[in-house]
């Protein structure tokens, strides 16, 4: 078994808290769904590491001029 992820923390509280508390468990956990619920991020977290390698490349020359 990993090392338990926010994600893990996350859902297991959801699993133990009442239906008229889980507003409060969401405020909590709001930069965790608002960073994993974004399309910028779902793209990062998607690309393959030969676009991202070229990203990379591609600042770093641009930070060099």
């Amino acid at each position: 078994m990993g090392i338990p992820t926010e994600l893990d923390h996350f859902e297991a509280e959801l699993a133990e808290t009442p239906l008229d508390r889980v507003p409060e468990l969401a405020e909590r956990y709001r930069s965790y769904v608002l960073r994993n619920s974004s399309p910028d991020a779902v793209a990062a977290l998607t690309m393959s590491s030969a676009d991202t390698a070229a990203i990379l490349r591609r600042k770093l020359a641009e930070a060099q001029k």
